[in-house]
């Protein structure tokens, strides 16, 4: 310190102890005198000298020409009139919560938020966290106003003898502003500009203490006693991402804040002038927290809120391991149950989509991140446990002869409420990772939603060709010769993007299947050639359109492709387990298409009920052509390609399944009137066909079926038996004719026979290998098939 700024120190001392006379007699010349003295003082003495004067002014109603640091700045009677005079508290950022239906209903799965803050009513905190507080940080706090004179006064003189700024004299109220102003500034988008806002809400400058000053003046003017010390014991930071006593006291002692003893009040305010030195999360911190705690046990001793007895009990408990009982951090997903996580995953990657959080996009990212919500979802959480179970079980997390990955989706037709959504994955998104038995994508959703790009649907997609080909009027006994190989691309039209060019499109039949085949036959036993050439009598973009007025999308939000390969579900389009769930449960609810949807319903911070998200249905086909189309996706189910699957209780399903090139992606997609499941078992990555490969003494190739009995067979359970499925046009079905280049074909039109009834089958259990397996098939790769 220079000669002169040491000779400034020594006169604005002897002026500050002028000023500690009782706060009647101090005036505006002295107010002025220790401002004058300040001037040749370091600046951070002088502002501490101003934060005295501000104090002094306020309190008095006198406004000096004020002068520091050899800078003039002259202030009239505006100084303050130019300052916000009021500060509301403001709704504070809390936990959202996730429900999910449990038997005995809403159990909540999951706790998400951006800080961890419960905000508690007067009754839910502890007498002991109140008088912790006022006695520890403003003993005056409910005799004087919002600025305490004295203390100033005393403050500064602390700091000046030390020659460092060791107190600020703030009040409750003033800690408050000041607290408000930082979580302003947390609020903000960018980094930069919280850096910027928080810099400037804690900067130890002139202007921020005099706006401090009166806008806690105006804070206690808005507010009372008993509203400013809830709000500060709600919004300041006690250490780590706690905010508030009731998330300090669960995080650091497992207790809500109205069950802390005098102890834990002491040690929770103890943080509070210092959350990084004295926040309980490391046991580093223990000795300062022990130090500052028992000064405030002995001003709650002083000030008579603790008994003599209370108060030796305190004191004596040492602050260490056994004292504190911190709780595990419980934010976002990867702290619920394995089951449920894929779950909040998605509910928190669809708030966009959440019309009860805002109006806006940005509304509702905002109301999020600001918090308070309880999120109802339509999951039910024993299904999703049981499906969960069972992909764990058969589908292997740690497989290790390649990247497998398995799906279950269950909608519900009629609403779109989704019941189910599992992965053989557990959910794991911290940057490190959780292992190969963890993934951080959602397989059964899009890209947008948090998912993946998709996959090929394979004779998934073969739905909507069946359902354009009723559409123009053509029927299920119609006859193809299912031993054509190739198709010329001029044989194609698609009234989008015109005629298809380039060779003949050649294809195989997955058991290469050949002659006479009706639409039913084709169906049941998904044989490509018959689907190939049904196209070709078609409009792909019509094909495409059927798609997507089912809700068919590619995951990644890239159009359709209406390639001829496409109608197989052969070409690049990919697509999302859930898109396929729900556009199933179309067909069987009579051809009402359902958007998928997640949320029941929000309750608001305050309580109110925000409804959730609305049911959004549209006709995509009519009732006698999704009823149609049923008779021969049931026909699937009973003695086709997806036999394996059905669990033969007595409920009615219709279905399909797909196997990709190389047997790469494999599909079982199917409905009842109460529920439509999606199973994918394939390649999350890489190229291992899963007709080549056994996993868990399964055929890899099978494990979709035996996934798709054991979860629908639990549904049926849960949801009771479906009912049959609506009455079909009859017309679509009788009088079939020869569709094929050769021969000649007819029913008679007499709509008794049925050509494309499959021969009943016995009900095939699962596929396990021999004690030598045999080696993978050979030749070339079929193209996509059941």
């Amino acid at each position: 310190m220079t000669q002169q700024a040491s000779d400034g120190f020594t006169a604005l001392w002897s002026q500050l102890e002028y000023t500690q006379a009782p706060e009647e007699d101090l005036d505006g010349g002295a107010a002025r005198a220790i401002v004058d003295r300040a001037q040749s003082a370091p600046p951070v003495f002088a502002l501490i000298a101003l934060s005295v004067v501000a104090g002094l002014l306020v309190t008095l109603g006198v406004v000096p020409v004020i002068r520091i640091a050899g800078a003039s700045v002259n202030q009239s009677a505006g100084i303050f009139q130019q300052l916000p005079e009021y500060i509301h508290v403001g709704r504070l950022p809390q936990r959202n919560g996730i429900f999910a239906n449990g038997p005995h209903g809403p159990v909540q799965i999951a706790t998400v938020y951006d800080q961890n803050r419960q905000e508690d009513a007067w009754n839910d905190i502890s007498p002991y966290l109140k008088s912790a507080a006022v006695d520890g940080e403003d003993k005056n706090f409910y005799s004087h106003g919002a600025v305490d004179v004295a203390s100033f006064v005393r403050a500064a003189l602390t700091n000046l003898s030390s020659g460092s700024v060791q107190s600020g004299g703030s009040t409750i109220a003033m800690q408050v502003v000041r607290n408000v102003q930082i979580q302003r500034a947390l609020e903000l988008k960018s980094p930069a500009q919280q850096q910027a806002a928080y810099k400037a809400a804690t900067a130890e400058t002139v202007s921020r203490k005099l706006k401090e000053i009166k806008l806690a003046i105006g804070l206690e003017k808005t507010y009372t006693k008993r509203q400013v010390l809830l709000a500060y014991l709600n919004i300041a930071n006690f250490g780590l991402n706690n905010y508030g006593v009731e998330a300090a006291a669960e995080a650091y002692f497992s207790t809500p804040a109205k069950s802390v003893t005098p102890a834990q009040a002491a040690s929770i305010i103890a943080i509070v002038q210092n959350p990084s030195e004295r926040n309980l999360g490391t046991a580093g911190n223990y000795a300062a927290n022990e130090s500052r705690r028992n000064f405030i046990l002995g001003k709650m001793r002083a000030a008579g809120d603790i008994t003599a007895s209370q108060y030796r009990v305190a004191l004596n408990t040492p602050v260490n391991a056994a004292y504190v009982h911190p709780s595990a951090v419980q934010n976002g997903c990867l702290p619920a149950k394995v089951a449920y996580r894929w779950i909040c995953d998605y509910v928190v990657n669809d708030v966009d989509n959440i019309p009860a959080l805002g109006a806006t996009k940005a509304k509702r990212e905002a109301n999020w991140i600001m918090g308070g919500y309880d999120i109802y979802t339509t999951f039910n959480l024993k299904m999703q446990t049981e499906a969960t179970n069972t992909l764990h079980s058969l589908v292997l997390n740690n497989e290790s002869q390649f990247k497998l990955g398995g799906t279950v989706t269950t909608v519900q037709p009629g609403t779109g409420r989704i019941l189910i959504m599992a992965e053989n994955k557990d959910f794991n998104n911290t940057l490190k990772g959780g292992g190969p038995r963890t993934l951080a994508v959602n397989l059964n959703v899009d890209e947008a939603s948090g998912g993946s790009a998709g996959f090929q649907p394979g004779s998934a997609y073969k739905l909507f060709t069946l359902i354009d080909w009723l559409q123009k009027g053509h029927r299920l006994t119609d006859v193809f010769n299912a031993s054509v190989r190739s198709i010329p691309m001029s044989s194609f039209s698609d009234s989008c993007v015109g005629v298809p060019s380039g060779p003949a499109y050649s294809f195989q039949n997955d058991q290469n299947e050949q002659g006479p085949t009706t639409i039913m036959q084709a169906t049941a036993r998904s044989i490509n050639s018959v689907f190939i050439q049904m196209a070709s009598k078609l409009d792909l973009c019509d094909i495409r359109k059927v798609a997507e007025s089912f809700g068919v999308h590619n995951a990644t939000g890239k159009p359709l492709s209406d390639l001829p390969p496409c109608v197989i579900g052969g070409c690049d389009n990919t697509i999302a387990p859930l898109t396929l769930a729900a556009a199933y449960a179309a067909v069987a609810d009579g051809g009402m298409y359902c958007a998928p949807i997640e949320v029941e319903k929000v309750v608001a911070p305050d309580g109110t009920q925000l409804g959730g998200q609305p049911t959004n249905c549209r006709r995509a086909v009519s009732a006698k052509v999704a009823n149609t189309a049923a008779v021969a996706l049931q026909g699937v189910m009973n003695g086709g390609t997806a036999s394996a699957a059905n669990p033969y209780d007595g409920t009615p399903f219709l279905g399909k399944t797909g196997t990709t090139n190389n047997s790469l992606q494999t599909w079982t997609v199917g409905s009842s009137t109460k529920a439509a499941t999606a199973v994918w078992v394939g390649n999350i990555s890489g190229r291992q066909p899963l007709r080549a490969i056994y996993v868990g003494g399964y055929l890899a190739a099978l494990l979709r079926h035996v996934v798709f009995r054991t979860v629908m067979t639990y549904v049926d359970q849960q949801l009771g038996r479906g009912s049959a499925f609506g009455p079909p046009d009859q017309g679509l079905i009788a009088g079939g004719t020869w569709m094929g280049a050769n021969g000649t074909y007819s029913t008679g039109g007499t709509g008794k026979t049925n050509p494309g009834s499959p021969p009943a089958k016995p009900k095939p259990k699962p596929t396990k290998p021999p004690a030598n397996p045999p080696p993978g098939p050979t030749g070339p790769p079929p193209t996509p098939g059941g």
